[in-house]
């Protein structure tokens, strides 16, 4: 049990370095301005079900590659009204899908997205290890939750900067 919990304070650790080095000076407000913005949250979906294309936000890229939510992530995840995907970086392997997808969200309200998560968390039965702002970074908040090392979610929030990132883990 304490490798899973070091494990996952790894991982939680890493994407606040993550998030600290990843500056906004990558024409996200361009990206903002010219990608749709996703309108449909997935909250009234069966834990487990996967998510059809009309479920799902989705936008492009500036190179006008489609960005939308990856089949093998649960159709009940939720996400944010009004999210646009900056990025979605595969990083899935033999044991695991993860997945950590840049989004922008205007005039974040942390505690909105933070409770509509706390809930789907009681939901499917994760403990939450972090919720709130970051001691080491001002600005800079976390919701983090598992089941086990390789079932688990975090969405790291930046409101002054109106961005975040949300990570999720799920066994095969």
């Amino acid at each position: 049990m304490k490798k899973h919990v070091l494990t996952l304070y790894v991982i939680v650790g890493m994407c606040l370095a993550l998030v600290a080095c990843n500056e906004a000076s990558d024409d996200s407000s361009k990206i903002k301005n010219d990608s749709v913005k996703a309108t449909e949250s997935n909250k009234d979906k069966d834990v487990g079900e996967k998510s059809s294309d009309d479920d799902k936000p989705e936008q492009k890229d500036k190179a006008g590659k489609k960005l939308s939510i990856p089949d093998d992530i649960p159709a009940d995840f939720p996400f944010p009204e009004g999210i646009v995907i900056t990025n979605i970086e595969d990083k899935s392997d033999a044991d695991k899908v993860e997945y950590q997808i840049d989004i922008n969200l205007e005039k974040i309200d942390v505690e909105a997205v933070f409770d509509m998560y706390r809930e789907y968390s009681e939901k499917i039965d994760y403990s939450i290890i972090n919720d709130g702002e970051s001691n080491a970074l001002p600005d800079v908040y976390q919701f983090a939750t598992f089941k086990t090392s390789t079932d688990m979610f975090i969405i790291t929030l930046r409101p002054k900067e109106e961005n975040g990132v949300i990570q999720i883990v799920v066994g095969k």
